[in-house]
């Protein structure tokens, strides 16, 4: 019995800490901003690190449905853009209105360390 007990835990160990692992892939395409680039687009593609965004500044065209793409490639984050109603827990795609010009708080909405509090960026919809 008790190998059987052994067997489990370690079945359930390695479920479960194969679980933690949030990187995602993706293959939508969608029109990006590149690295230092501040050229408004149609969409915004945010990846996010331990403990950062990949850009302190977004810019975006106004738009009524803009697409907004989270990429986790390491670390457990999430996006939230409180004036824009974005709340996303993990990675993934979501649409919201962005019509209105304007700037932005982003913060990660997932409690993910010690870095956790200076996780923000802004965005700029122009």
């Amino acid at each position: 019995m008790k190998p059987f007990i052994k067997a489990m835990i370690v079945g359930l160990l390695i479920l479960v800490l194969s679980g933690c692992s949030s990187e995602t892939t993706s293959t939508e395409s969608s029109s990006t901003i590149g690295s230092g680039n501040t050229a408004a687009t149609d969409a915004l593609v945010v990846t996010a690190k331990n403990f950062q965004f990949d850009q302190a500044e977004f810019h975006v065209k106004a738009n009524k449905a803009l697409k907004v793409t989270l990429k986790v490639p390491e670390g457990m984050h999430g996006l939230s853009i409180p004036d824009l109603n974005v709340s996303m827990m993990s990675a993934g795609v979501m649409t919201v209105d962005a019509s209105k010009p304007g700037t932005y708080d982003m913060m990660c909405s997932v409690p993910c360390g010690e870095g956790h509090l200076i996780m923000k960026s802004k965005l700029v919809v122009e």
